[in-house]
């Protein structure tokens, strides 16, 4: 078995991957935190009382993944891709959370909502839990003095044929060809680094996009250069000339080559073909269907492919379908599309899919059907295999 590990130069000063590593062990540990506020204050839920072990684990993931995510949203800003509110020791969790601010709300809707919790005081209750939680780990952080001078965290990649890195004792990632290749490129601390950051966010939807096969259609016949929600584990156009992408965290996602959030960059500066594929949380793509159809009334020369779930009855698809920016919109019923995760595993999601094109393609750009077509003749053979860096 083949490895890359640290030198010991690099052990001794990188402080931020000791940072995310911790982060990423107490994310790990708030789904069981969910559960047990669950059970301790409603011992007969409707979750407890007739789901399955499994369904009711998955549906807690979910819930705490998008409560997490939905804490990046808010007050980002360009200077170190964090909020002003972000702890440098706690960086996904603003500091000063309150039991009534809306991303708070958020987490007890969806106790409630989903099952875990019969009364909606029972579901705040949960959620000020949650809170309660954060900040003893955050406390727990700020009050250790040897919290950076903690001993050097193991460092490796494993089988560099599939890719597979390991941190500690305790973090293994998926395989995917992609990690020995930002190893390589961009060094084995930083890939590291960043990796714990998405981890600890949750890697499973949110990271999910059209497979290479549909954004060659978007590179090679339309001309889009840009994406604007990636990282560089799922970025299709990384490595590509003229190409960019905006990402989450340019605080570890810089050195990738990471535009910054793709909520503060300056859209009148990066003109041109977008592929935009926000996650699937309805405040997040009501403000990316606004941004959009903001940038394109300016008279901005750019044009937008922007993935979304077909939720008809939301303000972002609505506000998309009814722009006079539209060009077309393609659905796709569960089976038709496939999708590729930030590990290049292929699969087909049991959910609609709309693609909508809007703005004003290039001269010389073959019939928009095309984008179509290529949805429809993706097949996972080989995907897995090219996401290295985009080779098209």
């Amino acid at each position: 078995m083949n490895s890359i590990t640290k030198s010991d130069s690099e052990k001794s000063v990188d402080n931020g991957l000791a940072i995310e590593y911790r982060q990423k062990q107490f994310c790990d540990t708030l789904v069981q935190k969910f559960l047990q506020l669950s059970e301790e204050r409603n011992p007969n839920s409707r979750r407890g009382g007739g789901r399955g072990v499994g369904s009711g684990l998955r549906e807690a993931t979910n819930i705490v993944e998008r409560w997490i995510l939905s804490l990046q949203q808010a007050d980002a800003v360009s200077d170190g891709g964090c909020s002003t509110k972000m702890d440098k020791q706690l960086p996904l969790f603003p500091i000063g959370m309150r039991s009534d601010d809306q991303k708070t709300k958020l987490l007890a809707s969806d106790a409630y909502d989903k099952g875990f919790c019969r009364l909606r005081r029972s579901a705040t209750n949960l959620a000020i839990g949650m809170l309660a939680e954060v900040e003893r780990f955050r406390r727990s952080c700020h009050d250790s003095e040897k919290f950076l001078e903690q001993p050097a965290i193991e460092l490796r990649m494993l089988d560099e044929d599939r890719g597979c890195i390991r941190v500690g004792h305790e973090f293994q990632s998926s395989a995917s060809r992609r990690l020995p290749y930002l190893a390589q490129r961009f060094g084995l601390a930083a890939t590291a680094r960043m990796l714990l950051r998405y981890e600890s966010l949750g890697s499973g939807s949110y990271q999910w996009g059209d497979p290479l096969s549909v954004h060659r259609v978007y590179y090679r016949d339309f001309g889009a250069r840009y994406e604007g929600f990636s990282s560089p584990l799922n970025s299709r156009f990384l490595g590509l000339d003229e190409a960019g992408f905006c990402s989450l965290f340019p605080d570890t996602d810089s050195v990738f080559g990471s535009l910054g959030n793709f909520f503060n960059i300056d859209l009148t500066r990066r003109t041109g073909g977008w592929s935009v594929n926000p996650p699937f949380i309805e405040s997040v793509l009501e403000e990316a269907a606004r941004r959009v159809t903001d940038c394109l009334d300016r008279g901005t020369p750019s044009w937008f492919f922007m993935n979304f779930p077909d939720w008809r009855d939301s303000p972002g698809w609505s506000m998309l379908d009814s722009s006079p920016h539209k060009l077309a919109r393609f659905d796709f019923s569960p089976g038709e599309f496939l999708i590729q995760d930030a590990y290049g595993r292929a699969s087909r999601p049991k959910m609609k899919l709309s693609i909508f094109a809007l703005g004003r393609l290039p001269h010389g750009s073959p019939p928009i059907k095309r984008l179509r077509d290529a949805v429809f003749k993706a097949r996972p053979v080989d995907l897995a295999e090219e996401w290295t860096a985009a080779t098209f």
